[in-house]
Parts: structure tokens; C-alpha cells; sequence
């Protein structure tokens, strides 16, 4: 501890309030809250036995802030902004955890429509969710406009056109795009789809039997076979029942076990007795401060809707009226916090600590070395290319050329070392004329940057830094898109595994056993793998395309549309005829046509 450090020690006051540490670089690695500053920070400092987790932080603190408030609340809040500001290294943040579905059902329009997002606004719309667990949220919408024919697309109505879409004339949208249905009774099909997703199912269980004899009795088994998948759907969700059917109970839960260095916060959410998601997040067990869960709990909902009125935590915390007041604020009614210790709700906590447990022992604790690991890349990286906070975020750009008309590239990101695949994106290069890698680089560049306003779960997140599969060249050609967003960034030539900076003239060679330049390796092949496996589908899709337009009345537009809706090839030959005439296009002729065209090559 330095002097600087022992000397704010002695000055702390005994208030509420948040503290925030730094580096030597000015950095900040971790912003925490206490009712009472002095004691928590104290706690840092003192010569009591620490986890190696905290005592690696405390080996990093050159110093420390912190800003006193006026009351508990106040701190909970503040702290909350800061750290989804600064985004500390050491903090548990929510940033790093999976995205969800929900269904949202634009209520305010006049026809109100329905879709799937992953990233929830305060815009006054209805949300249900999130759906995992092999309950999908698609699965869901297939089941609600086989049933309740509310539109899905969006826009003013009515529109000027003479007659509906495919959905209208298959009978899943009630088309008031074309005013083939009064205000009075598409509001009654909203009301019955809320009512359906509010837990109110029978109806709809009854409606899909009925559907499944009606298309039975026609022989239609394909049909048929289709509703009781929807039906089996239906019965999945009840088969995760974890409480009475008769409470019908909807809660949030959040557990927080600690072991040694690691930790898991495990989430539940139940909606009417039903178990519609679980989650585990790994963390890093600091001072086994159990106020983490409050933290993170806040940052749970800032982007996640609170749908529920009660939430379930374990273990309890000191400030746990603080955040049910901040909850309720944000709900607009009250919302309860509470630590139950008998019936129904015990149940649930202990459901809940028993999948923490289980995750705990078999994931966490099994990955501690190479989370070991990656933190001492990180550190290096930090130290190395002198950036201003920990990488927790990398991005790598890499661009594939096959001939001049077929450029892509590839975006992979790292989440705290790691791959994230759910963050990976493919471009086509759409403005570039023949092979030019400079320009080619410049323009998926762009538009990464333009895209940080953005929805997409991928793009709206800065990263810390940005890789670039290249020399010297590459980085002066997308310096001024990426400057403008201080975002720092380097090339990587793979010759040499020279590095350039973004700050810096000289060239930068690392050790060939560095923990720095084994972590930009990683991350670069990987954007190369990517960009190339991309670089092939297209070629491999380009010929089997050129293979369906061998079929007689199939052209381009068909191909493509065939592909966009199934995906494969093999998904395309196993389709039936009336699965291919889900296809905008596809009548039943072109359709014959098609599965004909398969079977002959069997």
C-alpha cells in the first residue's frame, strides 16, 4: 500500500456513498458502493487473508476516489451509472451475458403488431419473456398467428394495395394492412393473444386439438403433424411447471454462490408456474461482498423489462430496500424484494441455489485455470500496446477476396479472452470495384462504426479494441473512421507479426512466447477461419443455386428465396409441397416441380 493510498485511509468518512478504484494508468478497475465508506475500504487494505481474485485487484489499485451521497439509495443509484459508464474490468457486468427473445406487442399502434426482439426499450410496448429453455420465442409466434391472426409486420395501415400478403391468404394475418378486418374485432385477437401470453392457454391447447382431428379427417397428416408439434410446444411449457399450476406464481430469482476465487449468480424467471428461463453467470469472488448481487440485480433491469412484482434473492443484503424502492421507481408500482425462508417461494430459492450449485462445482471450478490464464493475456495486452483500460472487448476485421466480384469479411469478437460466437457478423463488400483489400477494409470499417446506434446486440457495443487483419496500409486507410470514436486499434501482419499502432510510428514486435501476441494470434486466426468459412458457403451456395435454376419455371429470385427460407440445400430437398409453397413464389406447380426435380436425383 503506498503512502498516498494510507493517507485517504485515515480520511474516509463514515457515510454512504460509492468508492472507485484505480490504476497506475488512471484506469478505472472497480467502482463499489457501501453504506459505510470507511469500513468497506478499509476491508481492501487491511491485513486480514484475501482470495488470490481480490488480491490481485488490490495489487492493481494505485489509488482510489469516492464521492459521498446523501442517502443509500442515492449510492445504489450512483453507483449503478458508473459502472455502466465506465464499464470497470473487475466489476460483474451484465454486458458480457447472453441475450434472450421476447415477444413485444406494439400495443400504441392502431393495429397493434407483433415481432421478436432481443433488445427491450421503455417505449410503452407490451413485453413477454425472455423464452430459452427449448421454448422458442418463434416457436411461440407460429403457435399465436396460427390461432390469433395478428399481423407481424409493421407501418401505417391501411396500405395501398389491392389484395394481402401470403401470410393473409395462409390465414396467419387477419390483413388490416387491406381493411379486410374492423378496428372492434383485431382489438378482440390483441386481447386474446395477451390473454394467451399472460398464461391463459387453454383456448388455444383446445383450438390446436381441434385443427389436428380437422386435418386428420382430411388426411392432410402433414398438417396435422404440424399442430401437435405446436401442441407438444404448449405441453413442454407445462411440463416446466416448478410450482402449484393453482398459484400460477410469476417471479425473478437471483442466487449468488461463491467458492474460493469464483462465483455464479444463477437467474430464474417463472411465469405462471412455469419456468420460461435460467441463466448462469460466471463472476470473480471479491471480498465475498454479497452486495454484488444488488449491483448486478440493477443492471439486470436496466435492460431487462421488470415484468414481475416480486423478486426472489439469495443471500440477503444490506441494501435490499434501497434497490426495491430504485425498482419501483422504475416500475411505475411497487415492486417486492424478498428473502423467503418457508412455502412455495422456498421452493423456488432452492431450485434455484441447486442449479448454482451444480453449475458452480462442474463449470466454474473447471475453468479456473484458463480463466487464470486469459486474465494474465489481458493484462499483458493492457500493459503491451499501452491501452487505456483492460480489452475486454476485441473486435478483429478480416477480408476474403474470390475473384473481384465475391469480397467479404469477417467480424469476430472476444468477450474478456474468449470467443463469443454470438457476436461473429459476415459482410459482402457492396461498393468496391475489383480486388482492393484497402478499400474493401475501409468500408466494412464504416460501416461497423455507423452501426453503434444500432439494435443489433453486436454492433451497439464499443469495443476496446479493434484488430486488423493487415500492415501499415491497412491501418492509415481506416484511421479516420475509427479516431473519431476513440476507440483505440492496431494492425496485425502475419509475416512478421509486426504491429502497428493507432497512436504510435514505430512498429511494435512482441515476444514470439507472450502471453500478448498468443492472445492478437488467436484472435486474428480466428477472423481468418471465419472469413474464409464464410468466403466458401457463398461459393458452395452460388453452385447449388445455379443447380436450382435448372429447374424448369425456378429462376434466380425463386432460388433465393427458397434459400432465404430454408437455409440448405438438403433442407430444400426434404421440404414438401406445401412447405415449399410457404415460399413468396412458389405456387403449387413450381413446387411439384421442385420435389420432383429432387426425387429423380435420389
Amino acid at each position: 500500500m503506498n503512502e498516498k493510498i494510507n493517507k485517504k485511509l485515515k480520511l474516509l468518512p463514515k457515510g454512504s456513498g460509492v468508492y472507485i478504484m484505480l490504476d497506475r494508468h488512471n484506469t478505472i478497475i472497480y467502482i463499489g458502493k457501501a453504506k459505510n465508506l470507511k469500513a468497506r475500504v478499509n476491508q481492501y487494505f487491511s491485513l486480514a487473508p484475501k482470495n488470490k481474485k481480490t488480491m490481485l485487484l488490490v495489487s492493481e489499485i494505485a489509488d482510489f476516489e469516492y464521492i459521498l451521497t446523501n442517502s443509500e439509495l442515492e449510492a445504489l443509484v450512483l453507483e449503478n451509472s458508473l459502472i455502466k459508464l465506465h464499464q470497470p474490468f473487475y466489476n460483474v457486468l451484465l454486458k458480457d451475458d447472453k441475450t434472450y427473445p421476447y415477444l413485444k406487442i406494439h400495443i400504441n399502434d392502431d393495429f397493434p403488431w407483433i415481432e421478436i426482439v432481443r433488445v427491450v426499450k421503455k417505449d410503452g410496448s407490451l413485453y413477454f419473456g425472455p423464452y430459452m429453455r427449448g421454448i422458442t420465442a418463434s416457436g411461440l409466434l407460429d403457435i399465436i398467428q396460427s390461432i390469433f391472426p395478428i399481423r407481424g409486420c409493421k407501418g401505417p395501415l391501411p396500405l395501398k394495395k389491392a389484395r394481402g400478403c401470403l401470410k393473409s391468404f395462409i390465414g396467419t394475418c387477419s390483413a388490416p394492412c387491406v381493411k379486410a378486418i374492423n378496428k372492434a374485432d383485431y382489438d378482440l385477437i390483441v386481447k386474446n393473444v395477451i390473454s394467451f401470453l399472460s398464461g391463459k392457454d387453454k383456448y388455444v391447447k383446445e383450438e390446436l386439438k381441434r385443427k389436428i382431428e380437422i386435418f386428420s379427417n382430411q388426411e392432410d397428416f402433414e398438417t396435422a403433424i404440424e399442430y401437435r408439434d405446436k401442441l407438444q410446444m404448449l405441453d413442454k411449457l407445462e411440463r416446466e411447471q416448478v410450482v402449484d399450476v393453482a398459484q400460477k406464481i410469476s417471479v425473478d430469482v437471483f442466487v449468488r454462490l461463491v467458492d474460493k476465487e469464483y462465483g455464479v449468480i444463477t437467474v430464474l424467471n417463472v411465469r405462471h408456474g412455469s419456468l420460461i428461463g435460467i441463466q448462469n453467470i460466471q463472476t470473480y469472488n471479491l471480498l465475498e461482498d454479497s452486495d454484488v448481487l444488488s449491483s448486478y440485480i440493477s443492471q439486470y433491469y436496466e435492460i431487462n423489462p421488470i415484468l414481475v412484482k416480486e423478486i426472489i434473492i439469495y443471500p440477503d443484503f444490506e441494501f435490499k430496500d434501497e434497490l426495491q424502492d430504485h425498482l419501483s421507481e422504475i416500475r411505475g408500482n411497487k415492486v417486492k424484494i424478498s428473502y423467503p425462508k418457508a412455502g412455495i417461494k422456498k421452493q423456488l430459492l432452492l431450485f434455484a441455489l441447486n442449479n448454482a450449485k451444480e453449475y458452480l462445482s462442474k463449470v466454474v471450478v473447471r475453468s479456473s485455470n484458463i480463466e487464470d490464464l486469459v486474465l494474465s493475456s489481458l493484462r499483458s495486452l493492457k500493459e503491451d500496446l499501452g491501452l487505456p483500460t483492460y480489452p475486454r472487448r476485441i473486435e478483429c476485421y478480416d477480408i476474403s477476396n474470390f475473384g473481384a466480384s465475391d469480397k467479404v469479411a469477417s467480424m469476430v469478437v472476444f468477450l474478456n479472452g474468449l470467443p463469443n460466437k454470438k457476436h461473429y457478423r459476415k459482410f459482402r463488400i457492396k461498393n468496391v470495384k475489383g480486388v482492393d483489400d484497402y478499400a474493401s477494409m475501409f468500408e466494412v470499417l464504416t460501416r461497423r462504426m455507423e452501426s453503434l446506434e444500432s439494435d443489433d446486440v453486436s454492433f451497439v457495443e464499443k469495443p476496446d479494441l479493434i484488430i486488423i487483419d493487415g500492415g501499415r496500409g491497412h491501418l492509415s486507410t481506416v484511421s479516420p473512421v475509427i479516431l473519431k470514436h476513440n476507440i483505440p486499434f492496431i494492425a496485425l501482419a502475419e509475416k512478421n507479426e509486426d504491429i502497428y499502432l493507432w497512436n504510435n510510428e514505430k512498429v511494435l514486435n512482441l515476444d514470439k512466447d507472450s502471453d500478448s501476441l498468443k492472445l492478437l494470434q488467436r484472435v486474428r486466426d480466428e477472423a481468418h477461419r471465419f472469413a474464409n468459412k464464410y468466403q466458401s458457403n457463398l461459393q458452395m451456395k452460388k453452385m447449388l443455386s445455379s443447380n436450382l435454376t435448372g429447374i424448369r419455371g425456378i429462376g434466380e429470385v425463386h432460388s433465393k428465396a427458397l434459400f432465404k427460407h430454408f437455409k440448405t440445400i438438403e433442407a430444400i430437398s426434404k421440404a414438401t409441397i406445401d412447405e415449399l409453397m410457404k415460399v413468396p413464389g412458389i405456387g403449387r406447380k413450381k413446387a411439384k416441380e421442385i420435389k420432383s426435380f429432387f426425387e429423380n436425383k435420389l
